[in-house]
């Protein structure tokens, strides 16, 4: 061999050498499923003949499994499927199953790992051991502290490490630390900090793996913080908060508008964190093809969440065991129980941000039940009620009103009760429910009411946001409104959940008394208002003012000097007429 051809081979080799060096992984992922087994239309509510016949109809774990194999078998040592939690609660399908739905068929799509959402606990500690006992793919949460919960030691792992096309995968799992307060979990769980605990975590594997990958159920907002206190970790894969992302210029593949860039890139100079959500209900699969260099950073991608629509076929075996299971599921969920004349928002990018009429019906409903034998010469055994947001799990479209629909909406299964509370806890509840407000991580915490008019400014810190609030009289010859008294006891209407303290609500928990439980839950008191005053035609009705602009300086007292300067001007300006 010449020197020159040995020049040139040399050449070769140097320019060859990264792309042989370099590593592609093909990720899959899910959040916040929320039990939708079965296909559903573009709002994520139950899919209708009507829908179906328009081509309308996505998701459903028969059109997942395709799509998953479809994907798998192009490259299966390169591909990983996640799920960032929330796989319970939101659907029929949860209420009579109780999660082996879930276990059944993540297990048919071979899962990698998965983390646990705050809705895992919702049945307690004791309703989520089955699932986890069941799966056959291993669930990690290094934030999660079983010491005092002996049953449910052994079943999660802080993180695990997966070989992968040759690379060491090591993959770090946490939930949100709010699961204490907003879901079911029993007090011997310690949530710890997920930053603390995932920096831990990393610490402890780092040496033992070549790429880095964070999955949690934390909140699209909060895993961007992570990506920057914790800049090793590579990819991020979240859930909780419903985001969906997307190139951000579109055109979009349904109705959905992305929050933000798909992966959205945390760079940290020397190296990349990619963070990545899927919306929720698996109305679209999360994939993004990542591209490492020789030193097992991120060096490109590409992908985009996978609409899954009626050009994914749905696994006929698959089908077979949904239609098979759904038995038990059909007589009730077909069951018609009222009819809406309009669209009833049930969206959380709504609920959870502003008034929304679901939430006045909801509410409504709630009035309605305890008005039925009012006493004491009121019109009502209570004149106010509030629902957290969080509560309000999917819209409901026009038209007929199934029992199934009322189920996937208000799935958690709360009683209605009374409580009694004076006017200075409500106002600091009112103060509570925007304490949190972010349009990134969206608070279940946000209060929906009846009888209750408030204008919160969200230009104030929290703790000072709520400008006037006004409550609709009980004990009147006919209802009306005056503003909130912080010595006046009021009656409310509102769910255990809240009277409980869940979703952050320790002053109502302290602080209410004469707590009359009844035995009647949230779903049915919903249902027998549809059953009595359908056709519904709710709308908004300005039950909640927000304040937002904090540029403005309208409503601003006008500082001293700025009076002084108002009057040097007039008198400049009489001077000059003179």
């Amino acid at each position: 061999m010449t020197a020159c051809s040995r020049a040139v081979w040399g050449v070769l080799l140097l320019t060859l050498l990264p792309a042989a060096l370099s590593y592609n992984l093909v990720l899959i992922h899910t959040n916040d499923v929320h039990a939708h087994i079965e296909e559903m239309n573009k709002y994520a509510s139950s899919c209708k003949d009507s829908d179906r016949e328009k081509g309308g109809c996505y998701g459903g774990v028969a059109r997942r499994v395709t799509k998953v194999n479809e994907i798998r078998d192009q490259d299966p040592d390169h591909t990983l499927l996640l799920d960032a939690g929330d796989q319970f609660q939101g659907t029929l399908w949860f209420n009579i199953y109780k999660g082996q739905e879930a276990a059944r068929f993540m297990n048919e799509m071979k899962y990698d790992a998965m983390s646990l959402g705050n809705h895992e606990f919702d049945n307690g500690v004791d309703g989520l051991i089955p699932f986890m006992r069941n799966v056959t793919f291993p669930i990690v949460c290094c934030n999660l502290d079983t010491t005092h919960q002996t049953n449910m030691q052994g079943l999660c792992n802080s993180s695990i490490i997966l070989n992968k096309g040759g690379k060491r995968i090591g993959i770090i799992g946490y939930l949100t630390e709010e699961t204490a307060f907003i879901s079911n979990p029993g007090n011997n769980l310690q949530f710890k900090d997920v930053v603390d605990s995932v920096k831990a975590e990393v610490q402890r594997i780092k040496s033992k793996v070549d790429i880095l990958i964070g999955v949690g159920h934390y909140g699209y907002g909060n895993d961007i913080k992570l990506a920057n206190a914790v800049p090793e970790l590579d990819i991020i894969v979240g859930g909780h908060t419903h985001t969906f992302l997307y190139n951000m210029t579109g055109p979009y593949p349904s109705i959905d508008t992305p929050e933000g860039p798909y992966p959205t890139i945390v760079d940290h100079g020397s190296r990349k964190t990619l963070v990545v959500q899927s919306y929720f209900a698996a109305k679209y699969f999360g994939f993004l093809n990542i591209t490492f260099d020789s030193s097992n950073n991120v060096e490109s991608w590409k992908g985009q969440p996978i609409l899954l629509d009626n050009s994914t076929l749905q696994d006929l075996d698959i089908l077979a065991e949904v239609t098979e299971m759904g038995k038990r599921l059909e007589e009730k969920k077909l069951q018609v129980v009222g009819f809406s004349a309009v669209y009833l928002e049930g969206d959380s990018k709504v609920c959870r941000l502003m008034e929304c009429n679901l939430g006045n019906l909801i509410t409504d409903a709630m009035i309605a039940f305890h008005t039925q034998k009012p006493t004491n010469g009121s019109w009502g055994d209570a004149a106010i009620a509030i629902l957290n947001s969080g509560g309000i799990r999917a819209p409901i479209e026009k038209g007929n009103i199934s029992q199934g629909d009322v189920l996937t909406t208000m799935p958690f299964g709360n009683n209605v009760d009374l409580i009694n509370l004076q006017g200075r806890y409500l106002r600091q509840a009112l103060e509570h429910a925007v304490s949190k407000y972010d349009k990134l991580n969206r608070a279940g915490a946000f209060l929906q009411v009846s009888g209750l008019r408030i204008t919160y400014d969200l230009c104030r810190p929290p703790g000072q946001r709520v400008v006037s609030a006004y409550t609709r009289c009980r004990k009147c010859s006919y209802p009306r409104y005056s503003p909130l008294d912080d010595d006046k006891i009021y009656t409310i209407a509102t769910i255990d959940f809240v009277i409980r303290g869940q979703d952050g609500f320790v002053v109502i928990r302290d602080h209410h008394t004469d707590h009359k439980r009844f035995n009647n839950i949230d779903s049915d008191v919903f249902t027998q208002y549809l059953q009595s005053n359908s056709p519904i035609f709710k709308g908004e009705e300005g039950r909640i003012t927000l304040l937002e602009d904090c540029t403005s300086n309208a409503g601003q007292i006008i500082k001293p000097n700025a009076l002084i300067l108002c009057f040097l001007f007039v008198f400049l300006f009489c001077a000059l007429l003179r």
